[in-house]
């Protein structure tokens, strides 16, 4: 008999992450705060920043930051 593989376990509001989350929300709007035209938005249950209506930042529920960067 094979022994059984466990599924990945999801990370959730509850775990470590919940309390990194609001701290890499704080790096993150500290960071662009003197940007002009940037706003942070709800997006995919996750927050986003935006500049010009275009995503470039999102910290995500997995408590990770994407970051967008140009082709160039």
């Amino acid at each position: 008999m094979s022994p059984k593989r466990k599924a990945p376990r999801k990370t959730n509001s509850s775990g470590a992450g919940a309390t990194l989350i609001p701290h890499l929300q704080e790096l993150v709007q500290r960071a662009v705060d003197e940007l002009h035209g940037v706003e942070r938005r709800r997006v995919l249950a996750s927050d986003g920043w935006f500049a010009n209506d275009k995503l470039f930042a999102l910290v995500s529920r997995q408590a990770r930051v994407v970051i967008r960067l140009p082709d160039e």
